[in-house]
């Protein structure tokens, strides 16, 4: 499985790199150190923002590898949630935009659910940023 970096809305840029049947995470944009610069600071706003926004788009942190599911297939599941100010997801907001078939398409959830990242900023304040999340599969 192949997981490249979030694709940010209003970007179109993809990142990828290729692992074989794991997951592979290759951050988008990301600082040096990996964090943010508004990683940790108060979060004054719940509205989430899109990239047209953004002073720095969320960086992933960290993601789970789990493996290609045997028999399943090849594909690209994309899902679409909002990174909350302090780097979680919101869960509530996951939705598929491109399903493959159940195996795939579950696989793909729960990179997703084990995920998280370095808040969006705008300016030097974190904020919720909608993103959407590709994972491909390939034998």
């Amino acid at each position: 499985m192949r997981l490249p970096s979030p694709i940010w809305l209003c970007t179109g840029a993809l990142v990828s790199a290729a692992c074989g049947r794991q997951a592979a995470v290759a951050p988008e944009a990301a600082p040096a150190s990996g964090r943010t610069s508004c990683a940790g600071r108060e979060v004054v706003d719940t509205t989430f923002s899109d990239t047209t926004r953004v002073t720095e788009r969320p960086a992933l942190r960290r993601a789970t590898s789990p493996p290609h599911p045997r028999g399943a297939g090849t594909g690209i599941v994309v899902l679409q949630f909002v990174v909350n100010a302090d780097g979680t997801i919101d869960r509530s907001s996951i939705k598929f935009v491109r399903r493959v078939n159940p195996a795939l398409d579950d696989a793909a959830l729960q990179t997703v659910l084990g995920a998280s990242f370095w808040p969006g900023c705008v300016g030097s304040v974190p904020v919720r940023v909608l993103v959407s999340f590709p994972v491909t599969f390939e034998d």
